[in-house]
């Protein structure tokens, strides 16, 4: 496998995980009767559109729009993510 392959394919999996991390993630905020679930569930779209945006043409996929795509992961978690510590 070519370094670049390996490349997509390692950033596909990290795309996969947090997208199952979200869906976790809203799960538990709906049973704890969390009252932004709408509010934050809409963060994560933002985030799935991005990232589903990227994985259907990895052709335009370029060093910047990864780093920005983790930067807004990184600050969804340590920003948006700690508004629902105190009901979990």
């Amino acid at each position: 496998m070519t370094r670049t392959r390996r490349f997509f394919a390692v950033l596909d999996e990290a795309l996969q995980y947090t997208f199952d991390h979200f869906s976790f993630e809203e799960s538990l905020l709906q049973a704890r009767g969390f009252g932004r679930l709408t509010q934050h569930k809409s963060l994560h779209d933002d985030i799935r559109s991005g990232a589903q945006a990227m994985k259907i043409n990895w052709d335009v996929v370029s060093p910047k729009l990864v780093k920005d795509l983790m930067a807004q992961i990184v600050a969804h978690i340590t920003q948006a993510d700690m508004e629902y510590v105190g009901h979990i």
